[in-house]
């Protein structure tokens, strides 16, 4: 409604403005005010409703006035029955359905049961590790059979202790579930150059009365020394260096430097262990030291000072032993770097 009172407000303002500048000779476009101005026109108020009495037809008023309709057809077209959409058909039952009596017959038989005992021998399932390994954090054996009850405690008192391990090593020995002995060593490896036996005595019984008929032994090796750092390494260095080499175990320096062979000009040349005011002074060994485990490092020195602009070679000999184990070396190692020129 406001809107429609204004637009025709607009048209006749606008007729009469024109009509005005028609006969007055002038055109209604370019004078200084706006020929007409918008305000907003409020719809008159509408009338309120008026209430009107009324009062209800009671049934027997009502009865003549229906009477005359009509009467409604029954059936025909206008009676469908709802179509309801097809249904899937049900998934196939796996297996096949057998009718048994519930509940069974008390003549018959219980099923047998094939229970591990005096029939079924204790055998070792697994066994670990064996052969060469890098690492040994742990020693497992599992049977085929429980050999102790759920309750029984996770370690076994040594009296106890079906599995015995050689050469003896600090830690302890654990049931995993009822069935897998686990020795673990108290430093969170076996020793490194170390060959272990391990043996399951012959007569161990299970919980359920199976006997080990046999001993069942194995062995396992873990490796000799390896150098795993060495400096300097194919650089050049002055005729006094610090040489300084990392081992992946603990071993002794003074043992070790007994199978180190340092040559130069075809000449071998004697070393000794490096004191630690000259490792403090060299930065590039001093850092190597500080990242190197503890008692798996050692910096040694020439004796005289090498000849100048010589290629010299640092070889750790076969047979260079570790301090966690009895075996050694099988092959040398070897790295090489030069001297520098004489000044000129």
């Amino acid at each position: 409604m406001v809107s429609v009172s204004v637009r025709l407000r607009l048209i006749g303002m606008a007729a009469a403005l024109g009509s005005a500048a028609g006969a007055a000779g002038q055109p209604a476009e370019g004078s200084g005010e706006p020929p007409f101005r918008l305000s907003e026109v409020q719809p008159p108020a509408a009338a309120t409703p008026v209430a009107v009495a009324a009062t209800p037809l009671s049934d027997a008023q009502l009865r003549p006035l229906l009477a005359r309709l009509a009467p409604v057809a029954e059936g025909g077209e206008d009676a469908v029955e709802y179509r309801l959409p097809e249904r899937s058909r049900p998934p196939p039952a796996p297996g096949q359905a057998v009718a048994l009596p519930f509940p069974p017959p008390a003549d018959d038989p219980p099923p047998a049961t094939a229970a591990p005992g005096a029939d079924a021998p204790l055998e070792v399932l697994r066994a670990y590790p064996r052969d060469d390994v890098a690492l040994a954090p742990h020693v497992g054996v599992t049977f085929n059979q429980p050999l102790v009850a759920l309750g029984s405690p996770r370690e076994p008192a040594p009296a106890d202790n079906p599995v015995t391990l050689a050469p003896a090593v600090p830690g302890r020995w654990r049931w995993v579930g009822t069935d897998t002995l686990l020795f673990e060593a108290a430093a969170g490896r076996l020793p490194m150059a170390t060959e272990f036996r391990v043996r399951v005595a012959a007569g161990t019984t299970s919980a359920a009365g199976g006997v080990l008929p046999e001993a069942v032994e194995w062995t396992f090796r873990t490796p000799a020394p390896t150098v795993r750092t060495v400096h300097p390494d194919d650089g050049v260095t002055g005729s006094e260096p610090v040489l300084f080499a990392a081992f992946d175990q603990r071993i002794d320096p003074a043992a070790v430097l007994e199978r180190v062979r340092v040559t130069a000009g075809r000449l071998r040349r004697p070393v000794r262990l490096a004191a630690a005011a000259e490792i403090e002074a060299d930065a590039a060994v001093r850092l190597l030291v500080d990242e190197a485990p503890a008692g798996r490092w050692l910096a040694f020195v020439p004796v005289e000072p090498l000849p100048a602009d010589a290629a010299v070679t640092v070889t750790f000999a076969a047979g260079t032993p570790s301090a966690e184990g009895p075996r050694a070396t099988e092959r040398r190692r070897s790295f090489r770097f030069h001297t520098l020129m004489p000044l000129q």
